[in-house]
């Protein structure tokens, strides 16, 4: 992606995020990011992405991956999932492509089956949810790779 698509996707995602009442911690050198709901001081760890996205390196870590899903800016749902969930989905339809076995996989579009599962992971929802519930939706946890 370029500087440009980057940093479109940044100030759209800041926008979203401003609006559900979340703020951005940036960590310095790093991709990474802590997600901090206002009204309670939830904080996530987070890697801000253009698509849905799994990798090896990542799993374990506690991890939440933000990515939109559909390709028109500011009207596209935008979601805040555990990684290694992502993981779990990944590994059931995506094991066995190449991309996959070298411990990379992304796509640009959830499928319809994902949208389903990852409701609860949409901002506005979670923006709203108790903090008991945001806890309970990252303990499914991948335990591996394959």
């Amino acid at each position: 992606m370029n500087a440009k698509a980057q940093s479109d996707i940044q100030l759209e995602f800041s926008d979203k995020a401003t609006k559900n009442g979340f703020e951005i911690l940036h960590i310095k050198n790093s991709s990474n990011l802590i997600l901090r709901r206002k009204k309670d001081g939830l904080e996530l760890q987070c890697l801000l992405k253009s698509r849905w996205w799994a990798e090896r390196d990542l799993l374990g870590r506690n991890i939440w991956i933000i990515f939109p899903d559909g390709v028109k800016p500011r009207k596209r749902n935008w979601y805040v999932v555990p990684h290694d969930l992502i993981v779990q989905h990944g590994k059931i339809k995506h094991r066995h492509t190449l991309s996959w076995k070298r411990g990379l996989y992304h796509k640009p579009q959830l499928s319809e089956d994902l949208v389903v599962a990852y409701v609860a992971y949409q901002m506005d929802f979670l923006a709203n949810l108790r903090r008991e519930f945001v806890d309970l939706l990252h303990l499914q946890n991948a335990k591996n790779w394959e």
